[in-house]
């Protein structure tokens, strides 16, 4: 019988400041390697969070870090969608990992109708 060895015994600290330094499908594909580096990442981070977030799904974050972010909606519209509530909820985000913002910009011209994906750099 062979017992579940874990593939890192680094300290959780040292294990965060070696994922500063992975790409944000890097940290995916590390945390399907192992047991324990998928507990770390889902103990530590969420791969990707779409917007409007609503103040229920605000909670299960519970304070990890975000390494995507996406917006369906333009950001003036959040803004003045339910008093401002979905764009109060982004501050509340943990962001300082974020690695990928992505945003849907509508063009409305009579050569395209259909919604671009712009995908910024972190």
């Amino acid at each position: 019988i062979t017992r579940h060895q874990p593939c890192s015994k680094l300290p959780e600290e040292v294990m965060m400041m070696i994922f500063d330094y992975l790409s944000y499908s890097d940290i995916i594909t590390m945390a399907t390697c192992c047991k324990s580096i998928a507990e770390f990442v889902n103990r530590n981070f969420v791969p990707g969070v779409i917007l409007p977030l609503s103040t229920q799904n605000l909670r299960k974050l519970k304070g990890r870090n975000v390494l995507c972010l996406k917006s369906t909606f333009n950001i003036m519209t959040l803004q003045k969608y339910r008093k401002g509530e979905y764009l109060r909820n982004l501050s509340k985000i943990q962001l300082s990992r974020l690695q990928k913002l992505v945003f849907v910009l509508y063009e409305r011209t009579d050569e395209s109708p259909y919604p671009y994906d712009h995908i910024l750099p972190p």
